[in-house]
């Protein structure tokens, strides 16, 4: 690998110590795994970008108000197709 062909350089330059030698060649080392993957993620619920909102309702219209705005998102949502 391209890092340790530098840190092989390195420690012949100057004088390190085999243990501080092999933890900087273990930290710099070139990850190999993980990152993203094109495709994962949630997949978007409507075609355009949403935000969250907050506000203040009295305690009686608590389940009317959010049958209404449910009622409305299905209607807003894109149709999944598996």
């Amino acid at each position: 690998m391209v890092y340790t062909a530098k840190f092989n350089a390195m420690k012949k330059l100057i004088d390190i110590p085999e243990e501080i030698f092999k933890y900087l060649k273990m930290k710099y080392k070139k990850q190999l795994r993980g990152g993203t993957r094109i495709g994962s993620g949630a997949k978007p619920k409507y075609s355009e970008p949403t935000t969250p909102i907050a506000f203040r309702c009295p305690v009686s219209k608590v389940a009317e108000l959010k049958a209404l705005v449910k009622s409305k998102l299905s209607e807003w949502a894109l149709k999944q197709t598996q």
